[in-house]
């Protein structure tokens, strides 16, 4: 018992930063040897895509289930806006090597902390599992989803100030108002459609389960007519 590697023979004092890399090190090593595959296990590559979902538990006596399963709007809205601010962040800063200041400088300075802050941590929580060997599944996925989903709420933000810069014409102003209440709602009504997976609040028909489907990746499953 006291060889094992976690029971240290002698006093030990670590440093934050000697923690730190400890800890990194067991989570990139730790059960690499032990790859499995598994029903649910899925690819860093499909996670932006929401390609699939985990099922935790089903009913015994209906097709009631409870599956990890995010707000496909919400989901691809976030990875939308990833892309778009990683994009025009390489146009502002194109456009500055012309001396062309396309907005103020504030507000610039503000879009490249929102890129140094949640960018990067979308980055760092990501990236490292395309070097793992071991099974995945999308709730790894989720700490990089929260960076993804505040850097989104900036972008958008963003949007309304450069509509604000670029005209003044009320009708387009509120037209972005009024895509962004549709997008609302439209949020609102898959929560309420999906929110049976979440909470598995009544039983699932065969016919319901499918309606659910709504892409051919999803594992949901059916287990009685």
């Amino acid at each position: 018992m006291m060889t094992h590697e976690l029971i240290p023979e002698q006093q030990t004092t670590l440093s934050f930063w000697d923690k730190f890399l400890e800890l990194q090190l067991k989570m990139l090593i730790t059960n690499q040897e032990n790859v499995q595959n598994h029903n649910f296990a899925t690819d860093p590559t499909e996670w932006p895509f929401l390609t699939r979902g985990i099922t935790y538990i089903i009913a015994k006596d209906s097709n009631s289930q409870v599956h990890l399963m995010g707000n496909i709007v919400v989901w691809y809205t976030a990875s939308t806006c990833l892309v778009l601010y990683t994009a025009l962040l390489v146009f502002y800063l194109l456009r500055r090597r012309r001396l062309c200041f396309d907005i103020d400088e504030s507000e610039f300075v503000l879009y490249c902390q929102a890129g140094e802050v949640l960018l990067t941590g979308y980055l760092t929580h990501y990236l490292p599992y395309f070097f793992y060997d071991r099974t995945l599944f999308m709730h790894h996925y989720l700490p990089a989803y929260i960076f993804k989903l505040m850097l989104a709420s900036y972008f958008i933000s963003h949007l309304s100030y450069l509509l604000k810069k670029m005209t003044s014409l009320k009708v387009i102003h509120l037209l972005f108002t009024a895509l962004l209440l549709v997008w609302a709602i439209s949020v609102v009504f898959v929560f309420q459609k999906f929110s049976v997976l979440s909470y598995a609040h009544h039983p699932l028909s065969a016919n319901e389960v499918r309606d659910l489907r709504w892409k051919d990746t999803w594992d949901l499953i059916i287990h009685k007519k």
